[in-house]
């Protein structure tokens, strides 16, 4: 009953806190699809929001149970990117996109995403860092150069349709398993690479795969 109270309390304090009513909140529509309508704008499911801060409120999803609020996302511009929050106890917050925006922040990248990669190798005076595992080679365009890391051989092909200054893709010569690195200079991340990099994971024996759902 204690512990009852005191969630019930915590829950009481933070709606207090929260500073907007959802009464006066405008109203956003969740479709069939799923989709996120709000005002102009359309708003799709992307990932988890959590790591990412909150700011300000600016709808309430009106076909939900009354519960789930839209916010801004400090730093961010919400004309972009929001975030969906079950305001109870252990809710959920869920990270959503405008469906006109094809590439994310890396500042979101690296909030949202907990297999990162800190692996990281030079080629042709820049610093390129392990961002996913790529699940066929059609991305694959180019050799365009090789590399040896402890021994063994690697080459790095260009990708199709990106610069190599910004994206290039590490191959084992004995392996087929292709590795997507990133320029640290880059700052914005195609959508489809996030989708890559949010189903990479790692092995216990250091092993990088991508998953497949099988």
């Amino acid at each position: 009953m204690k512990r009852y109270l005191l969630l019930l309390i915590i829950s009481i304090f933070l709606t207090s806190c929260s500073g907007t009513s959802q009464a006066d909140l405008a109203e956003a529509l969740m479709n069939e699809e799923g989709k996120i309508l709000l005002g102009d704008n359309i708003y799709i499911f992307c990932s988890s929001a959590a790591g990412l801060k909150k700011d300000e409120k600016l709808a309430v999803v009106t076909n939900k149970n009354g519960n789930d609020v839209v916010y801004s996302i400090q730093g961010i511009n919400s004309e972009e990117w929001v975030m969906v929050v079950r305001e109870v106890i252990m809710g959920d917050w869920v990270l959503y996109r405008n469906e006109n925006v094809d590439f994310i922040p890396i500042e979101l990248s690296n909030k949202t995403i907990y297999n990162k990669f800190s692996e990281q190798i030079e080629y042709a005076d820049n610093i390129y860092q392990l961002y996913a595992c790529i699940p066929d080679n059609d991305e694959i365009e180019k050799e365009i150069g090789k590399l040896i890391i402890e021994g063994n051989e690697y080459i790095l092909y260009s990708i199709i349709n990106q610069d190599a200054f910004e994206w290039i893709v590490l191959m084992e010569s004995s392996s087929e398993k292709s590795l997507l690195y990133r320029n640290i200079s880059v700052d914005f991340i195609p959508i489809y690479y996030y989708e890559f990099a949010r189903n990479t994971y790692k092995d216990k024996n250091g092993v990088y795969h991508f998953y497949t759902g099988e």
